[in-house]
């Protein structure tokens, strides 16, 4: 599905975007509750297997939790794991090993295409060719199942994950004066923010 920001999707905006995507859009350009839920039944159950049941592994977000779609995935026999807050970026499979590849391939195609149209930008009307580029490249096999085995999921492995990512998160000081200002008001010598570690690392 890919979520464009606005009142509606013009058709302008769907050339050459992957086979069989799902258009969508929102005030916010990111997923709700309505949206997860067309995901759901006009995107997932159909291309579902004939064996049941089923898993679908997400996130905990509030979009994906409501009584509707609840009662849909029993009725297909879809059993609905959600992962615990705060650690996808260890245990989601498309965190471990597919988005970060399609970022870099989709920044790479971008580029090409300034260098092969000088003087023009990336618009919101070129993002589904540039995305295909990308998408057809690196949303492959290969890279979905080494994240289902990063995160020890298949094969199930259950040390896959280092136990140092259980720990709580680490607290260092930083030194605001010496790095940056915080908008345009400086702040005095001896002003430090707390920084939460693991946010930090993931950045």
């Amino acid at each position: 599905m890919l979520i464009f920001k606005g009142q509606r999707v013009s058709q302008a905006l769907m050339g050459n975007a992957p086979a069989n995507t799902l258009f969508a859009c929102s005030k916010s350009s990111f997923i709700d509750s309505d949206l997860f839920n067309n995901w759901f039944q006009k995107l997932f159950i159909p291309n579902l297997p004939p064996q049941r049941p089923v898993l679908l592994i997400l996130d905990g977000h509030s979009s994906h939790i409501t009584v509707d779609l609840l009662e849909t995935a029993v009725s297909n026999q879809i059993e609905m794991f959600c992962l615990p807050p705060h650690t996808t970026h260890w245990t989601q499979p498309l965190d471990r090993s597919v988005f970060g590849p399609l970022k870099r391939s989709y920044n790479l195609c971008c580029e090409a295409f300034l260098r092969q149209n000088p003087g023009r930008i990336v618009t919101r009307y070129d993002f589904c060719g540039l995305f295909k580029q990308a998408f057809n490249e690196k949303m492959n096999l290969v890279n979905i199942l080494s994240g289902f085995r990063a995160t020890g999921i298949y094969p199930f492995k259950p040390n896959a994950i280092p136990i140092e990512a259980y720990g709580p998160s680490k607290t260092s000081v930083f030194d605001v004066e010496k790095h940056h200002a915080v908008g345009s008001r400086k702040l005095g010598a001896n002003t430090f923010f707390m920084i939460n570690q693991s946010d930090r690392d993931r950045s």
